[in-house]
């Protein structure tokens, strides 16, 4: 039994070394390519902004954030005068995902005075589910405490695991995930919107075991309601983290306003929990390429009507 114990105790070490070095190297030559790694699933939309949330900006003193929706009007980099930062990335990552974005970038502006949050209404719902949330949320938003802060809120054996193995090995498990053809395409940005039919669970015990911790005392997760067509409804990790976007701002001395994404008007949304500073502006459905996102024709003219309907001065050329 003690060669057996010494001789898998050596066989783990080794086989952590072997994994950790892979990790390494496959971090070093994302580095060398950027965030740009063929195929590095969000990092398109990831990326930039955590880097931008990065770079000192000490006369910065508005910042952008939101779904992709918001990305297209108001794209990193195209800031039209210092004293903006655009840090809109996809709605995958969730409001937390959000949070801890503002939080860095905060830490990097002290400047700042107001957040402008630019929301798509069906984003709220985003509960980080299986098919977002193991690359586009753990993949990049996966310290110790992020780690345990999303399992209090979520529950979520399965998102546990992923996000520890992110902590772990987040090259490897990148690269792992980018192999798959089948996320070659970005995920849509209504999460929650359309019905799919059931498919067989790839995780049946992980499944299970959320479903004991989440029936377990203490767990404040809003119960599943029956949904009125257009409703916003937000998700638990919605309620937490945009608690805490209030709280940061409050404590920070700045200024938060939540707007609405521009919107289609083939579908009238309704907010009873009024989480909106203002109204949706809608635009006619043919100016949209799938129904959330615009054609590039009409960018320029919704970007235009969103700062003056909204009064974004900031944006203002």
């Amino acid at each position: 039994m003690k060669r057996f114990l010494k001789h898998s105790a050596l066989f783990t070490t080794g086989l952590l070394i072997l994994l950790l070095l892979t990790d390494a190297g496959i971090g070093q030559k994302m580095r060398k390519q950027r965030c740009d790694y063929p195929g590095l699933i969000g990092g398109a939309d990831v990326c930039p902004v955590l880097e931008c949330a990065d770079v000192p900006g000490p006369r910065v003193q508005v910042l952008y954030l939101g779904d992709s929706v918001s990305r297209q009007l108001f794209r990193p980099g195209a800031e039209p005068n210092p004293r903006v930062r655009y840090l809109s990335s996809n709605q995958a990552i969730s409001l937390a995902g959000q949070y801890y974005l503002l939080r860095r970038a905060m830490d990097h502006c002290p400047g700042v005075r107001e957040v402008d949050l630019i929301y798509f209404p069906m984003a709220w719902r985003n509960d980080l589910p299986r098919s977002l949330s193991h690359d586009y949320y753990c993949g990049y938003f996966h310290s110790p405490g992020q780690v345990a802060e999303t399992f209090k809120v979520t529950r979520d054996c399965d998102l546990l695991v992923a996000h520890l193995g992110r902590w772990l090995l987040p090259n490897l498990m990148a690269a792992n995930s980018a192999s798959h053809p089948q996320y070659a395409a970005p995920p849509p940005e209504s999460a929650g919107g359309a019905e799919t039919a059931p498919r067989a669970d790839p995780e049946p015990l992980l499944t299970a075991m959320t479903r004991i911790c989440r029936a377990m005392p203490g767990d404040m997760r809003p119960r599943d309601q029956p949904r009125k067509a257009g409703e916003i409804k937000l998700s638990a990790v919605s309620l937490h983290f945009l608690s805490k976007i209030r709280a940061l701002c409050r404590d920070r001395g700045c200024q938060l306003r939540i707007i609405p994404s521009p919107c289609s008007d083939r579908v009238r949304y309704q907010h009873p929990e009024q989480v909106y500073d203002g109204e949706i502006v809608y635009f006619d459905q043919t100016w949209f390429r799938d129904g959330v996102h615009f054609f590039p024709q009409h960018i320029a003219e919704a970007r235009q009507r969103l700062i003056e309907t909204d009064h974004l001065e900031a944006s203002r050329p």
